[in-house]
């Protein structure tokens, strides 16, 4: 496959699947074992990643959460955070941290 931004067409055509079927195990919606397992078969095949940014502008939420810590000591938020990383990770909700400590800076990534 070219280098080309893969669509759930190409995914459904690879994987023989209907485009709707693709949408849904996007969405995690129900589909048969057996069509899940030929949709991740065909995804494993071209190294697919998703593009956070393309899924946040196509959903009306972006599913991104800050965390400000109110300690800038590193040892003492690290639980906290590794903790926050892990839960998420599990919903299947992208996490980045972004240590800044400028006021300006933090009210803008707040407002956003």
């Amino acid at each position: 496959m070219s280098k080309h931004n893969i669509t759930y067409h190409d995914i459904s055509k690879m994987a023989n699947v209907a485009i709707g079927t693709v949408s849904r195990y996007f969405n995690g919606e129900k589909i048969s074992d057996k069509t899940r397992i030929k949709i991740d078969n065909v995804l494993k095949e071209i190294n697919y990643v998703p593009n956070f940014a393309a899924s946040t502008l196509r959903k009306k939420n972006s599913d991104i959460y800050v965390v400000t810590p109110s300690s800038e000591n590193e040892a003492i938020n690290m639980p906290l955070i590794n903790g926050i990383k892990f839960e998420l990770n599990l919903r299947n909700i992208f996490f980045s941290l972004c240590h800044h400590q400028i006021p300006k800076f933090m009210k803008k990534i707040l407002n956003t």
